[in-house]
């Protein structure tokens, strides 16, 4: 079993001009990684992301596609099969996975890998 942390970005948090400048950033090839990783530095910095979930993924599966699928609300909130309260949101792009110490920003398809944020 491998574990996997995701952080939510947290819309919220962030003030508007950001939230337009994020969306613009994450579209393909808009920039390089190096400037994605000091833009999630400085959200994690502000407190931007929240911690919701620290699961076990069986090694057979590609861990992060598995965590991704396991917190999107489908038919019902993902929350409710880990014993949580209901109400968070789906993964989206943007978000944050942590798996053995690497970190993985949710990108339009997939996963980019960036720098630790921490």
């Amino acid at each position: 079993m491998q574990k996997v942390k995701i952080f939510h970005l947290n819309w919220e948090k962030t003030n508007r001009s950001f939230q337009a400048f994020f969306t613009a950033v994450t579209c393909p090839g808009a920039m390089e990684s190096v400037k994605m990783n000091r833009i999630v530095k400085i959200l994690m910095e502000e407190g931007c992301y929240d911690e919701v979930v620290s699961m076990a993924i069986s090694v057979e599966k590609n861990p992060l596609e598995e965590a991704y699928y396991w917190t999107q609300n489908l038919e019902e909130s993902w929350t409710k099969g880990f014993g949580m309260e209901e109400g968070k949101r789906s993964s989206s792009m943007g978000d944050v996975f942590e798996k053995d110490g690497e970190f993985f920003i949710v990108a339009m398809v997939g996963f980019d890998k960036i720098d630790n944020p921490f």
